[in-house]
């Protein structure tokens, strides 16, 4: 089952990070899966839908940007640069032209890490 959490209704302190584990990427060193709990559920991956319009398009980038950062930088493993792309992406799929309504989900799985480096790992599912 796949429960979908409003973009407007996310709560990042509902966000965990599970174990460290190595990674199966040879450009990435490590994984840590993310799950999303409140009194209701308890679910792996976190799941946001996101109705974009015309006019909410700047907003909607605006709050998946803050998501990401605030997941991001309420860790900080062992000093490195955390990489920032979700704005960029969906920016290019959807290259600021939404015209009338539009549905996506985004489906954030964890966080990877390399050398130097660490971000999300998300899916970008139309709808």
């Amino acid at each position: 089952m796949i429960v979908l959490i409003d973009i407007d209704n996310v709560d990042i302190s509902s966000i965990y990070l599970g174990n460290r584990i190595t990674n199966k990427i040879n450009n990435m060193k490590w994984f840590q899966r993310i799950g999303y709990s409140t009194k209701d559920f308890d679910i792996q991956g976190l799941y946001v839908y996101v109705p974009i319009k015309a006019c909410l398009y700047k907003r909607r980038i605006t709050q998946l940007s803050v998501i990401e950062h605030k997941i991001l930088t309420s860790i900080n493993p062992c000093n490195l640069e955390p990489l920032f792309s979700i704005k960029d992406e969906v920016g290019q799929r959807y290259n600021n032209k939404i015209i009338s309504s539009h549905e996506m989900i985004i489906k954030i799985s964890g966080i990877w890490e390399n050398d130097r480096n660490y971000g999300l790992i998300f899916k970008l599912i139309n709808l």
